[in-house]
């Protein structure tokens, strides 16, 4: 199952600039991951219902709720997310320079 799961959630991962994710931001459904962590285990973790791995992550700061300040600046940057639906939240991930 959790092989499954994985295939499904990689296919599902997307491309969206900052101005698109804002009504998610709004709902405040919206995650973001630190450089350092996998959307893709964000999603695992959430998808699974992984509480422990959940708390931990957010505990050191590695899967966050985004700041106003920081969307103004995301949405002024005109940043790009990888994303990721996991209902009922989405994850972002901010792409590299090189990426886009």
């Amino acid at each position: 199952m959790s092989d499954d799961l994985r295939q499904k959630l990689m296919s599902e991962i997307d491309i969206a600039d900052w101005e698109d994710l804002l009504p998610h931001f709004a709902h405040e459904r919206l995650f973001a991951c630190h450089e350092d962590l996998s959307l893709l285990e964000a999603a695992m973790a959430i998808a699974v219902d992984d509480l422990a791995t959940i708390r931990s992550l957010i505990r050191t700061g590695h899967l966050f709720t985004p700041d106003d300040d920081l969307a103004a600046h995301w949405y002024d940057d005109k940043e790009t997310f990888r994303f990721l639906i996991v209902q009922p939240f989405v994850l972002v991930k901010m792409r590299k320079k090189a990426e886009a």
